[in-house]
């Protein structure tokens, strides 16, 4: 619940929410074919046509005195006239008192706010905002009737911000973990851990991924896998896995490239049990966005009972004495030393270079006489080792290893990648404002 003198913050996008972008783009197509950047004709973004009842509901959203409503749209960089342009349509359209709840910005996670009503899911930040996304146009909220009703519940249920989490007092912070370790900094919030896994920064998350919380107190809590992937039935009936089943034989009678979907049918066994292997497949996926609000909801009740019911830590009251502690200069209190250790834990993950790749020099990579490595991404093998799939954990790479064709003669081959490949693709842990605690004898940090 909120506080009662605070208001919920809500955003609104302008191009295909609060206006017709699409239709004026697509007319403009048609007016001059050879215009390959319509929007960046002046006038374009002044003239476009309001959608239906957006006008009326922004008003709602303006007037009501629990709300405090902004309108957040992007720039076009191909024209610079958009930005007085847009200023000029909410003046035209929404008042003067709107023009001063305009915001003009490319990163919309920026802001801070209960709600973002955008059309789009990602591209601007929308996947990273802190709140809860109402996507316009799609699935509960097709019109902006829809919308209203949808607002005009929250309000009967006494300003509830289902997507703002309740944290617990004892949570420091939380740490997303994907294949290659692309996120290094913690967050605040399970959402933006989450918001992370999602993204398309996150290098195969449906194979490795975690997220972890971390306590005040030192000690850590890893996220069921339940609360961020799901598993779902690759083939809807027999006759489809059969299908699949029997394309790729024909592809591998071919020999054209490596055998696909290992892991979903072993290629070495008779056809049919391919088949049933096939059918009973089940993919891990990441869930999806629309469910972040359920989601972060159920962690949070979670998390709280977990954290009250971890066992509780003794602590030696002389080893807490300010000479043999370190002190965390930024926040003004006693480093433990379960949180030095786990600095010690991120510094040695930081430094450590050796991953496994897939290697082989058969003639189905298509890459004869030569070694090559498999990219798993692409599903194709290639001869530069910097562009193939890496593992940070060997077990993984034999379980591919296991389900390829074994005419392949793969073999998994170590590798302590270059200074540039781990600037790229590992751990990364700098100094910047953001730090929470520094352990000065291993010079490592915690943001």
């Amino acid at each position: 619940m909120m506080n009662g003198n605070e208001k919920i913050v809500i955003y609104i996008d302008m191009d295909d929410t609060l206006c017709d972008y699409k239709s004026a783009f697509e007319k403009a197509l048609q007016n001059n074919p050879g215009t390959q950047y319509p929007q960046s004709v002046p006038g374009f973004f002044l003239n476009l046509e309001p959608l239906l009842n957006a006008i009326e509901t922004f008003q709602w959203f303006f007037e009501e005195p629990q709300f405090d409503v902004y309108i957040l749209t992007e720039p076009s960089p191909k024209n610079p006239h958009s930005y007085t342009e847009k200023r000029l349509w909410v003046e035209r359209y929404l008042g003067y008192g709107a023009v001063e709840k305009l915001i003009i910005s490319p990163h919309k996670q920026l802001n801070r706010g209960a709600y973002l009503i955008d059309d789009c899911d990602k591209g601007k930040g929308q996947e990273r905002f802190e709140g809860r996304l109402i996507r316009f146009g799609h699935d509960q909220f097709k019109s902006w009737g829809s919308v209203r009703e949808y607002f005009e519940q929250v309000l009967r249920a006494g300003l509830h911000v289902p997507n703002i989490s309740q944290m617990h007092p004892e949570i420091l912070c939380f740490r997303s973990f994907d294949m290659r370790d692309r996120f290094p900094k913690p967050v605040e919030t399970f959402r933006e851990a989450l918001q992370l896994i999602q993204s398309d920064r996150a290098y195969l998350p449906e194979w490795d991924s975690k997220i972890i919380c971390y306590l005040r107190s030192g000690q850590t809590i890893p996220i069921p896998e339940e609360f961020y992937l799901c598993k779902r039935k690759r083939y809807s009936s027999r006759d489809a896995a059969e299908k699949w089943v029997m394309e790729r034989a024909e592809e591998r009678k071919n020999k054209s490239g490596i055998a696909l979907g290992l892991l979903i049918a072993d290629p070495n066994l008779p056809l049919d049990e391919q088949i049933n292997q096939a059918f009973a497949h089940h993919e891990t996926e990441v869930i999806d966005s629309s469910e972040n609000d359920r989601v972060c909801d159920e962690l949070d009740r979670w998390l709280s009972a977990a954290i009250d019911n971890l066992p509780t830590k003794t602590t030696n009251a002389a080893a807490d004495t300010p000479d043999k502690a370190t002190v965390d200069n930024t926040k003004g209190r006693l480093l433990t030393e379960a949180e030095i250790d786990s600095f010690k834990e991120m510094y040695e993950q930081a430094c450590g270079k050796s991953r496994w790749f897939i290697a082989s020099n058969h003639a189905y990579t298509e890459q004869s006489g030569d070694v090559c490595y498999l990219d798993v991404s692409s599903n194709k093998w290639i001869s530069d080792v910097q562009k193939a799939t890496a593992f940070k954990k060997s077990y993984l790479a034999k379980i591919i290893c296991d389900g390829l064709d074994r005419d392949l003669k793969t073999r998994i081959v170590e590798f302590e990648v270059s200074n540039k490949y781990m600037a790229m693709d590992s751990i990364k842990i700098d100094v910047d404002r953001q730090v929470i605690g520094h352990h000065e004898p291993s010079q490592t940090f915690l943001y």
